[in-house]
């Protein structure tokens, strides 16, 4: 709903004192649909700095007419420029008396894993955080175990996703395979 706030003082970057400790520079090689990435990982920045690069004339978003000519721009340049993200950083920025919608409260039963063990699997049962800019990629991968994942964009354009349907899994991986061994 419109009145629900994940975060009652919202997102200044001011206020926002989180280090991406290892950002890393997503170098993608290849053409026709085919290609690779490798990931160099760069020196810690904060959220500031990360926005302010993410934000730049090099890093940002390029004018578009609409989603359709994003994506075209997105394929033909995917191999200029290389993307910084900041991935797999421990955490959430939802309040923490939040109750609905909350990642970190999900209800589940790997809540267990944490109460009856403390065990706490990064990522698995506890939030991380992803920071994003223009052309940055998360390879297509199946979920830790198995299980699903969820995402809440706290702020920023919107992400694009592209699935495998589950009875399609094996076919794609025997693709990627091939071209990959």
């Amino acid at each position: 709903p419109k009145e629900w706030v994940p975060r009652k003082e919202g997102y200044n970057l001011e206020n926002l004192n989180i280090t991406i400790p290892s950002p890393i520079c997503q170098v993608v090689t290849g053409k026709q649909g085919l290609f690779q990435q490798i990931n160099i990982q760069k020196k810690p920045m904060t959220v500031k700095q990360f926005s302010v690069l993410a934000n730049s004339v090099k890093y940002c978003t390029p004018r578009h007419s609409d989603w359709d000519d994003l994506e075209r721009k997105y394929w033909k340049n995917i191999t200029y420029v290389a993307p910084i993200y900041g991935a797999d950083v421990n955490g959430s920025i939802t309040d923490p008396d939040v109750n609905e919608w909350n990642i970190n409260r999900l209800g589940t039963i790997l809540d267990y894993v944490n109460e009856d063990y403390g065990i706490e699997i990064d990522g698995v049962n506890t939030a991380y955080l992803y920071f994003g800019m223009w052309k940055t990629t998360f390879a297509w991968h199946t979920e830790d175990m198995d299980l699903y994942s969820i995402n809440y964009l706290h702020f920023g354009e919107p992400k694009t996703w592209y699935a495998i349907p589950p009875e399609h899994g094996k076919r794609f991986e025997r693709i990627a395979s091939g071209f990959f061994s």
